[in-house]
């Protein structure tokens, strides 16, 4: 979609994310996101969760309910529906459903934090690494155009921070070049949403 005032999720609301593979940019690792566990990168330099849950979209905008259910059941606050849990995104869908410009574009900032209860803010990378390290997830607001996806703003959990590479969910096959990453987290979207650089951390 193209920006709006208030921006806020996703992609292009022509087709559903987990239709068909979005088509890979040379900033993001190939595949299609798949709802599951997430196998975890390892490596020189890198700090990351040990384990970690996603959701994906089901819709063309409800990847910040996809976002905040992953972070809930990686910080061990939700069961996963493979353990026995309720499919939390649906259940998020129907409570706190998008509310940027009737839904149509997403989801804001303040819906986010409303949908996680306690949370914290931190700033740039050093900020998404101190939380890694604490084995806390960290939602960003993303600028699509920067890799290579399109217009749009798309919410996702960072679980993973490297010296090249960081790893999300909810995107292509979930490793984004950190340079296209800082980009797209100062980008348009992002910056006129006010979290240019800001990470939302659960409590």
């Amino acid at each position: 979609p193209a920006t709006p005032a208030t921006p806020a999720t996703p992609a292009t609301p022509a087709t559903p994310a987990t239709s068909e593979p979005a088509p890979t940019g040379p900033s993001v690792s190939p595949g299609r996101a798949r709802q599951g566990a997430i196998e975890p990168v390892r490596g020189p330099g890198w700090v990351g969760l040990p384990a970690a849950y996603g959701y994906v979209n089901r819709t063309a905008n409800d990847c910040a309910q996809a976002a905040v259910a992953s972070v809930r059941t990686t910080t061990g606050g939700w069961l996963t529906p493979a353990a026995g849990g309720a499919d939390r995104q649906q259940q998020l869908m129907a409570a706190s459903p998008p509310d940027v410009a009737g839904g149509v574009w997403g989801s804001s900032p303040r819906l986010v934090r409303q949908m996680l209860g306690a949370s914290t803010d931190v700033r740039g990378t050093a900020g998404l690494e101190s939380a890694l390290a604490a084995g806390r997830p960290v939602l960003v607001l993303l600028d699509l155009g920067p890799l290579g996806r399109g217009r749009g703003a798309h919410w996702t959990m960072v679980v993973g921070l490297g010296p090249d590479s960081v790893q999300v969910s909810n995107l292509g096959g979930g490793v984004v070049r950190r340079d296209a990453f800082e980009q797209a987290w100062r980008g348009v979207i992002p910056t006129l949403a006010g979290v240019r650089r800001v990470g939302i951390v659960p409590a």
